[in-house]
């Protein structure tokens, strides 16, 4: 079991990294084009992360939107939200508590 988590944060760390380089590449192209992420010069490469994120999702077995909750709500870990089942909620900062709550 531990190599499995092994492999999925590593496939996690990869995710993460990806979306944070998209984001410093466009938020660059902002400043000199003014596009926005629904235009049709950035729509084609935020497509392609959201199938990667759910071919990610699939693979570490994320049924429940967790991925897009932790990258987008919880804002990568940093706003520390709390999730959980059957009661037993605890802060989600890390990849690793992502990897704890999928179980």
């Amino acid at each position: 079991m531990r190599k499995k988590q092994d492999k999925d944060l590593e496939l996690l760390e990869k995710w993460i990294e990806t979306y944070n380089n998209l984001c410093d590449i466009y938020g660059q192209c902002d400043k000199i084009l003014g596009s926005a992420p629904d235009s049709p010069y950035q729509e084609p490469t935020w497509k392609l992360f959201e199938n990667y994120t759910a071919l990610i999702a699939d693979k570490i077995g994320d049924y429940d939107n967790w991925l897009e909750w932790y990258l987008y709500d919880n804002k990568q870990g940093n706003r520390g939200l709390e999730a959980g089942v059957a009661g037993k909620k605890r802060e989600i900062r890390t990849l690793k508590d992502l990897i704890k709550l999928l179980g």
